[in-house]
């Protein structure tokens, strides 16, 4: 489980096309992946990127993010005040990640090129549905959690560079009175 990466050191990757092997094989021994041009491993290497893009746009897009960047971290807002991209090479928790794109990879690429829709019964539509569920799950503690984003890039995530959650517990007076005087 590692990321492919440029030369330049930024994450091309979240996984390599091995870890989808390692997670569901069985999609690769009964249906034929490559194209004319393309082996196997090429084609699930550029889902793999497509996947990585995703996840970080997803990520982008949370309101996890949004608070992130307003409270935590030290990455400037964009041009009229746009959140920025997460920096993928901050990313820890990296075998997460890896499992999360596999997981995205499989649902929303791979399993939908050979699935067929026109039987509900069909085991692909299932693995489509079994997979998007454990993708969603393990996205949700991801950004729940928090401790997963290197924001100074040092190899390991500090409690002032968490984002953590809690719950508002307020104590409020309600409008009752508590006793009537006449």
């Amino acid at each position: 489980m590692a990321f492919i990466n440029k030369q330049d050191g930024s994450v091309l990757s979240f996984a390599t096309p091995e870890d989808v092997f390692a997670t569901d094989r069985r999609v690769f021994e009964a249906n034929e992946i490559a194209t004319d041009t393309l082996t196997k491993d090429e084609v699930v290497e550029d889902m793999l990127i497509r996947s990585t893009n995703r996840l970080i746009k997803k990520v982008q897009a949370s309101a996890w993010w949004a608070k992130y960047t307003a409270n935590v971290s030290s990455v400037a807002l964009g041009a009229g005040g746009s959140i920025p991209l997460p920096d993928s090479s901050k990313f820890e928790r990296k075998d997460d990640w890896t499992e999360l794109c596999v997981y995205h990879t499989l649902a929303e690429y791979l399993y939908p090129h050979i699935a067929d829709f026109g039987d509900e019964a069909s085991p692909e539509v299932a693995k489509i549905t079994f997979y998007r569920d454990k993708l969603e799950s393990l996205y949700n503690e991801l950004l729940a959690v928090g401790d997963w984003y290197d924001d100074d890039n040092d190899g390991t995530v500090e409690d002032s560079e968490k984002l953590l959650n809690p719950r508002q517990y307020r104590r409020t007076r309600g409008f009752r009175k508590i006793a009537e005087v006449r």
